[in-house]
């Protein structure tokens, strides 16, 4: 059985959130596991806006996954791709990006975020949350090696008060990708439409 999908947005709804973006990129910031790429996704459909995911960006762009370019040269230099590719994306206007797990917390890309005019929204998971998705990929440099939990422990504690400075959060525990969506039009609506 097939995940239920969201309700269609009303287009009266989508219109007005589209319409208060005025061109901003709305960028979805978070954990590694906290569902960016595919609330993301789904959240471009209801939006009828393009969706980019960093991560997948960078890899056209160098020709290598995420792990092979940490292995080969590095995080910062991966961090500086990362900047330059979140420059670029927020540059195209109103569209629907998944930003990488720690686009919010380094520096410069972070600096690059909120200094751009992109609304920035926060999904919210918990280490647990985090350990049951992320156990048995072998795609996370940052996890790699023994001591799984206690590094996703120490990243949420390190991370997760920097993300307080997003526009806007949305929890993401347990839910069901459309429930999560929901919640998310809810909140741009608010933030933009009805308190902007």
């Amino acid at each position: 059985m097939s995940a239920p999908h969201p309700p269609p947005v009303p287009d009266a709804q989508r219109e007005a959130i589209v319409a208060a973006l005025d061109g901003r990129a709305i960028v979805l910031v978070g954990m590694m596991g906290a569902g960016k790429s595919q609330i993301g996704r789904r959240l471009s459909n209801l939006l009828q806006l393009p969706f980019f995911d960093t991560d997948k960006q960078i890899e056209q762009a160098q020709g290598q996954s995420i792990s092979e370019i940490f292995a080969e040269k590095g995080e910062e230099a991966f961090r500086k791709s990362e900047t330059t590719v979140l420059l670029e994306l927020t540059a195209r206007g109103s569209v629907v990006i998944a930003a990488g797990g720690g686009a919010f917390v380094h520096a410069t890309p972070r600096h690059a975020l909120l200094t751009s005019p992109a609304l920035t929204l926060w999904l919210k998971v918990s280490a647990q949350t985090i350990y049951l998705r992320v156990k048995n990929s072998n795609q996370r440099p940052l996890l790699a090696g023994a001591g799984l939990r206690t590094k996703i422990d120490k990243l949420v504690a390190e991370r997760d008060q920097l993300y307080l400075s997003a526009d806007l959060a949305i929890d993401n525990n347990g839910k069901q990708p459309w429930v999560t969506c929901q919640a998310a039009i809810a909140a741009l609506h608010g933030h933009l439409v009805s308190d902007p």
